[in-house]
């Protein structure tokens, strides 16, 4: 929004069900009537058919802070990366026995690339993957219900979560049942969210630039011009933070 202001540019925002393509279209359509010149996607998910539409409608799509298999730009982070990063880290500090919590790599790209990168990981080790999936929505309540299954024989030491949210539930699952937190789990997060300071310990985390994900997709949407049918795929850093939660074994 910055950037936008910044640039003098006039910004709606809509809302619809990340996965709902009829209420996708519908809001699409709406904008198509106000004559953007582009409409930015926000963890939300248009299949082909609505990218397409926008197209003919000389409206530049881009789907931000998102990766995607579809023929559209992004503006993201290299999730394999993060998911070969943060596992690759766990097993620095001494886990042997890594997990990956709260996404479904069947369902959700995002899910599958930081997956691949986890199970990347993990051959370099010649270590199984386990997988607890929840409501594959990177959700707290993933989180939650992942500690009785992590904690089950052959019991994981250190866990990959899909998000923020996922490993304070697992972080708050741990102390719903032991009554503390004492290292059981290693957990580290994706995002970088105020969550991870906020919470007691605080959660290590590999955290995305956000805000230049944001002020990169306004200036490329910006610079588009008439070129609708280009499609870029631009990747932002990202950094892991490491707090009270990957502690070395």
């Amino acid at each position: 929004m910055a950037e936008a202001n910044r640039l003098a540019m006039d910004v709606m925002i809509m809302y619809a069900a990340r996965d709902d393509q009829a209420v996708i279209a519908k809001t699409v359509q709406n904008m198509i009537e106000r004559r953007v010149f582009a409409v930015m996607f926000l963890s939300v998910r248009p299949d082909q058919a609505i990218i397409d539409t926008l197209r003919r409608a000389n409206i530049y799509p881009q789907e931000v802070a998102s990766a995607s298999d579809l023929n559209i730009s992004s503006i993201s982070s290299d999730d394999f990366q993060i998911g070969y990063q943060a596992t690759n880290l766990l097993f620095q500090r001494g886990y042997q026995h890594v997990a990956f919590a709260g996404a479904d790599p069947q369902q959700d790209i995002i899910g599958r690339y930081r997956y691949a990168g986890y199970t990347a990981a993990l051959q370099q080790q010649s270590a199984a993957p386990t997988l607890f999936v929840g409501d594959g929505r990177y959700s707290y309540a993933s989180g939650l219900q992942a500690v009785s299954f992590l904690t089950q024989p052959p019991a994981v030491d250190a866990v990959f979560a899909a998000s923020d949210d996922v490993a304070l539930g697992i972080i708050n699952g741990l102390y719903d049942r032991d009554g503390q937190y004492t290292g059981q789990l290693a957990v580290i997060g994706v995002d970088g969210s105020s969550t991870c300071t906020r919470a007691r310990p605080q959660l290590s985390s590999v955290t995305q630039d956000f805000a230049l994900i944001g002020r990169t997709a306004v200036n490329e949407a910006v610079h588009a011009g008439e070129q609708v049918n280009q499609v870029k795929r631009i990747e932002i850093p990202f950094k892991i933070e490491e707090r009270q939660t990957t502690p070395t074994k």
